[in-house]
């Protein structure tokens, strides 16, 4: 499967296909997958779902290595940048659970927490 750019430009580049389906993940989401973040070293994809299910795949396998599962729609991940495999995620309903998925456990380190800050991602 291809996603091809089908905008008419005179740049032969645009004309091709730029990206290429190279892997799909196993099942493991019961919904659309709305958020996906792959963890600083780049040994770890998250993702998260409509169904608010929270994946943790391992790049070098493709296989799950956590699952953790909230009542509402997952709709933000990102890593923790100081605590290793560590997962702050965002929920449709307001909430906000920090994630240690190693060791199997939903951890509060909300008052670590002294400002948080949007960006637009570039």
């Amino acid at each position: 499967m291809h996603a091809a750019d089908t905008r008419s430009n005179s740049d032969p580049l645009m004309a091709t296909p730029r990206y290429a389906l190279d892997t799909t993940l196993p099942t493991g989401h019961g919904n659309s997958i709305t958020a996906l973040r792959f963890s600083p070293d780049g040994r770890f994809l998250a993702s998260g779902s409509g169904d608010g299910a929270l994946m943790v795949f391992s790049t070098s396998t493709w296989k799950p290595v956590k699952r953790f599962l909230d009542a509402s729609p997952l709709t933000a991940v990102i890593w923790h940048p100081t605590f290793p495999k560590t997962l702050i995620c965002g929920y449709e309903s307001g909430d906000v659970h920090t994630v240690n998925f190693e060791s199997h456990l939903f951890v509060n380190l909300h008052a670590l927490i002294t400002r948080i800050y949007f960006v637009d991602d570039l």
